[in-house]
Order: structure tokens, then sequence, then C-alpha cells
């Protein structure tokens, strides 16, 4: 369970303690990808995780303490669903 959960966060943008991107090195195509395949199947990934039910598109963008701190790949994704602007 701790594995899926730190991949959410990864795919989600999540932020180091520090400020900075968890993963800076990820590249921009791989977060992306993450994203909208966790994204995509949300509802049928909260049924087998309970922790998967707060990690939506929106309220990954909502918890973000800035934007920039949202990964490039995950925030151009979120772009495209329309979540950010």
């Amino acid at each position: 369970m701790v594995a899926s959960v730190s991949l959410l966060r990864l795919a989600s943008g999540a932020w180091a303690e520090d400020g900075g991107k968890a993963i800076p090195t990820l590249p921009d195509g791989v977060a992306y990808h993450l994203a909208r395949t966790l994204h995509g199947v949300e509802a049928t990934f909260c049924r087998k995780l309970t922790q998967a039910c707060e990690t939506t598109a929106a309220n990954t963008l909502a918890a973000a303490p800035d934007v920039n701190l949202i990964h490039p790949g995950v925030l151009k994704y979120l772009r495209e669903i329309g979540v950010a602007k």
C-alpha cells in the first residue's frame, strides 16, 4: 500500500517537505502519463485503495501550496482536463 500511495503522490505532482519537487529529474512526459493514467481511473482506484479517493485531479491542484510546485508534466495534464488554468 505504501508504494501505491507514493506513486499517487508522485503522479499527482507531490512536493517535498522542503518545498522542492519530490523527484526533480522525472521527465515531464513520464509525469504527464502517470497523472493521466491514475486520474483516468480515479473511481476504480478509489474502490480498491481508500487513500486514492482523496487523490483526485481537483484535489491535487487545491492541495498544492503553490501551483509552481506541481510537476510541469502533471500541470500540463491538469490544464488539458480543465482543472488548472
